[in-house]
């Protein structure tokens, strides 16, 4: 690792490709394991929203949280693939059907993200 510095002071570092490469390993891992720690509340969030606004019931919530957590398992996956591989898998896909979530997230949003 290379410090980039001016005056004496710090601005930046310039890595090499396996250091760039173990730094993105380590930044990945790290967003599984903040991943797994989420997802009981992001699942509990998106099954409550089927409960109360599309009315699911117990057995149908069951499937769509058994199915959630095949996507937390391939969203794992992801994290520790390549970044230069391309957005997650469930992204492109929805993609694909014509569903774009990140442009619903800036419209909802707004530029606030």
């Amino acid at each position: 690792m290379y410090i980039n510095k001016h005056r004496g002071r710090m601005y930046g570092a310039t890595f090499s490709k396996a250091e760039q490469k173990a730094m993105e390993m380590e930044i990945n891992r790290q967003c599984a394991e903040a991943q797994m720690k989420l997802s009981i509340d992001i699942d509990s969030m998106v099954l409550y929203t089927l409960a109360t606004e599309f009315g699911f019931g117990k057995k149908r919530l069951r499937r769509m949280y058994e199915a959630l957590k095949k996507g937390h398992d391939a969203l794992l996956e992801y994290y520790h693939m390549d970044p230069k591989d391309g957005p997650y898998l469930a992204r492109r896909k929805l993609k694909e059907i014509g569903v774009d979530i990140e442009q619903w997230d800036k419209e909802v949003h707004g530029d606030e993200n």
